[in-house]
C-alpha cells in the first residue's frame, strides 16, 4: 500500500528544532500578506519574503462605554482586539497568498514527486454553529454577560490611560481647545482615589470575566455544540450559489475550487527556498460577485472563514489529462488554516494603506483657459429639475418638457463637490456630535486652528461612577474677539452652535453663559453634554499639529515589518 501524503505549511514556517512538543506534519497552509498587486512574482523568486502580521491584523469588537446609545457616546468608542485574523482587501492594498507542502508520511518525511499530483487547489469554507434551541438562551446570557464584563473594562482602561483630571483652570481667548497653560496642577485626592479604586474594579471584572467564560466552556460540553463547515456550492445560474455542509475530507469536491500551483526552484538562483521541495501556491481571494438566491454576496465581514487544501494523486495507469480529477485517484487534505473574517470595505486600518490623490482644480488657471465641457447628462423629457435663483432664494421649479443636454466641465464638478464637502462637514458635527470626524481631517500647511477663539473649563466632577466614563468633563464657553478675520468668524461659529449664540461669553463669578450686550434677547445656555477632555484635546492637537514631515517621510509604509528569513537548518528542513 502506498504510504499516505502530508500537506503542512511550507519548511520556514516550521517550529524551530528544540520547540516542545514540535509537530510539522500537522501544520496548515501558510497565509502570507503583501502589499504588492503581485504577490507571485515576488514569492517565486523569494517565497520566504512576506508582511508579518500585526495587531491592525485582528479583527477588533467595537465597545462604546456607557454612552447610553446618544451619539455623542462614539467619543467613548474603544476597539478591543480578539484572536481572529483579519483578511484585508484589495481596495486596502493589502494581498495574500496562500502555500503548501506536500510529504510522504514515512520515514525521514520525504517530499512527494510532482509527477504524482495531478490536481491541486483550495477551497475556502465558512463556520457555522449549531445549537439546540434549548441551550440557546443560557449561551446568549453569557456572551451578553461577557460583552457587558469587556466593555466595562475597555472603559476603565481608557479612563485610567487617557483622563486627564485638573482643576479648573481657564485658557485664554485665542488658546486651542483643551491645551492648558502654565504648569500642570498635581492631581487631588479625588484622582488618585478615583485611580485607586478603578484599578481595583478592574481587577474584580478581569476574575469575572475567566469565571464567565470558564461557564460558557462548561456550556459547550454540556449542550453537545458542533461547529459545521459551509462550502460554496454553485447553482445553475451564474455567479449565483449558496453555502451548504460539506464533508470535511470528501473525495467528491463539489464546492468552488481554486486551482494551487507548483512552485519550481529557479535554477538559476543559488539555494532557492524552493529547491528540493514540493511546494505548491495560489492567491486567497478576497471577493467574489457570487451572491445566494436573496442577493447576499458570498464573503462578508460578518462570517469566519478558513481555507483548506487538497492534491489528488495521480493513478499511474491513467493517461493524464488537461482536467482536473482526470483518473479519480485519492484526494489528500490539509488541516483548516486559522479562522479569519474579511474586513470591512471601510475599514479604518485598511483604508489608511491605500494612497490617493486628487489633483484639484487650479482656479486661476481655470479662469484663464478657454471652456471645454466634455460632461453630458441627457435628461428624458420630464426629468431635468430647473429652478431660477433670485436674492439667494430658489423660485420657479419646472421639469424640462422635451429632452434636454447639459454640458459641464469637469473641474466644475470636482469644485462644487468639495465646496458641499466644507459647507456640510461641521453641520454634521455640530449637529449629530461627531467631533471624532475633526481628526479625519488635516492640510498642508497647517489649516486654521478649531480651538482659535475657545475658551475651555476644565472642571473635574467628583462624583464620578466607576461604571461610567472615567473622565473630567467640560463647559464650552467661546469669546470672540472683535475682528473681521476669518478666526474670529470661525469662533463665533463656534459660539452659534454649541450656546445658541454667537457672541456668548462666560460669567468667571457666576460660571454661566451670558448673552453678547445688545443680544441679550438671543437664545443661550450652558453646555451639559458631557464630553472626554482628553479626546478634545487629542483631536486639536491632530488638527493644528503641522504634519507635513509625516506626509514627506511616507508614513503610509512605517511598520511595514517582513517576516524574519529562516535557514533550513533551524527547523531541520
Amino acid at each position: 500500500m502506498a504510504d499516505d501524503w502530508k500537506l503542512t505549511a511550507p519548511w520556514w514556517r516550521w517550529p524551530k528544532l528544540g520547540t516542545p512538543d514540535r509537530d510539522v506534519k500537522s501544520l496548515p497552509p501558510a497565509v502570507q500578506k503583501y502589499d504588492t498587486s503581485d504577490p507571485v512574482s515576488l514569492f517565486v523568486k523569494e517565497p520566504q519574503k512576506a508582511l508579518a502580521y500585526t495587531e491592525d491584523d485582528l479583527a477588533h469588537t467595537l465597545v462604546t462605554g456607557s454612552g447610553n446609545g446618544k451619539i455623542s457616546s462614539f467619543t467613548n468608542a474603544t476597539l478591543v482586539p480578539t484572536t481572529t485574523r483579519k483578511i484585508f482587501l484589495p481596495l486596502h492594498k493589502r494581498f495574500y497568498l496562500v502555500a503548501f507542502e506536500l510529504h510522504c508520511d514515512a520515514a525521514g518525511f520525504p517530499s512527494v514527486s510532482r509527477d504524482q499530483v495531478c490536481e491541486a487547489g483550495m477551497v475556502i469554507r465558512r463556520r457555522r454553529l449549531i445549537v439546540g434551541d434549548q441551550f440557546a438562551p443560557q449561551a446568549l446570557q453569557l456572551l451578553a454577560t461577557i460583552r457587558e464584563k469587556t466593555a466595562r473594562i475597555a472603559t476603565l482602561d481608557r479612563g485610567l490611560r487617557k483622563r486627564v483630571l485638573q482643576k479648573r483652570h481657564r485658557v485664554p481667548v485665542g488658546g486651542p481647545v483643551g491645551m492648558m497653560t502654565g504648569p500642570a496642577v498635581a492631581k487631588s485626592k479625588v484622582g488618585i482615589a478615583l485611580n485607586q479604586a478603578a484599578v481595583e474594579e478592574r481587577a474584580k471584572l478581569d476574575a469575572e470575566l475567566v469565571a464567565t467564560r470558564q461557564q460558557l466552556l462548561e456550556w459547550k460540553a454540556a449542550s453537545g455544540v458542533t461547529v459545521l463547515s459551509e462550502g460554496w456550492i454553485p447553482g445553475e445560474f451564474e455567479n449565483v450559489g449558496s453555502w451548504q455542509v460539506v464533508d470535511s475530507e470528501p473525495q467528491g469536491i463539489e464546492e468552488v475550487v481554486y486551482p494551487m500551483f507548483p512552485l519550481v526552484a529557479d535554477p538559476r538562483v543559488g539555494e532557492h527556498d524552493a529547491a528540493g521541495k514540493a511546494l505548491w501556491f495560489g492567491m486567497l481571494p478576497t471577493g467574489s460577485r457570487e451572491v445566494d438566491v436573496t442577493g447576499a454576496a458570498r464573503f462578508d465581514d460578518e462570517w469566519r472563514y478558513e481555507v483548506r487544501c487538497f492534491v489528488r494523486r495521480h493513478r499511474p495507469e491513467c493517461p493524464r489529462t488537461d482536467e482536473p480529477n482526470d483518473c479519480g485517484g485519492t484526494v489528500y487534505w490539509s488541516a483548516p488554516t486559522k479562522a479569519f473574517q474579511f474586513a470591512g470595505h471601510f475599514d479604518p486600518a485598511g483604508t489608511g494603506n491605500q494612497p490617493i490623490t486628487i489633483q484639484m482644480p487650479d482656479i486661476p488657471a481655470l479662469a484663464a483657459s478657454p471652456p471645454k465641457l466634455p460632461v453630458q447628462m441627457k435628461f428624458p423629457a420630464g426629468s431635468a429639475l430647473n429652478f431660477k435663483v433670485e436674492d439667494g432664494e430658489a423660485k420657479d421649479p419646472t421639469t424640462n418638457g422635451f429632452p434636454q443636454i447639459c454640458f459641464f466641465s469637469i473641474p466644475l464638478i470636482t469644485i462644487i463637490a468639495m465646496f458641499v464637502l466644507n459647507l456640510f462637514l461641521p453641520i454634521v458635527v455640530f449637529l449629530f456630535q461627531l467631533w471624532f470626524l475633526l481628526g479625519l481631517k488635516f492640510c498642508i500647511p497647517p489649516s486654521l486652528t478649531v480651538g482659535a477663539g475657545v475658551a475651555v473649563d476644565l472642571d473635574v466632577q467628583g462624583e464620578l461612577e466607576l461604571d461610567a466614563q472615567l473622565d473630567a468633563s467640560i463647559d464650552v464657553a467661546i469669546g470672540a474677539s472683535a475682528g473681521t478675520d476669518l478666526i474670529n468668524a470661525l469662533a463665533a461659529d463656534l459660539n452659534l452652535a454649541l450656546t445658541g449664540n454667537a457672541f456668548a461669553d462666560v460669567d468667571e463669578t457666576t460660571d454661566t453663559v451670558n448673552p453678547f450686550a445688545g443680544f441679550e434677547d438671543t437664545p443661550g445656555g450652558r453646555m451639559s453634554e458631557q464630553y472626554t477632555t482628553s479626546f478634545l484635546r487629542e483631536i486639536n492637537e491632530s488638527v493644528v499639529a503641522d504634519r507635513a514631515d509625516e506626509v514627506e517621510d511616507g508614513s503610509i509604509i512605517e511598520g511595514l515589518a517582513y517576516v524574519p528569513r529562516v535557514e533550513r537548518e533551524e527547523v531541520g528542513a
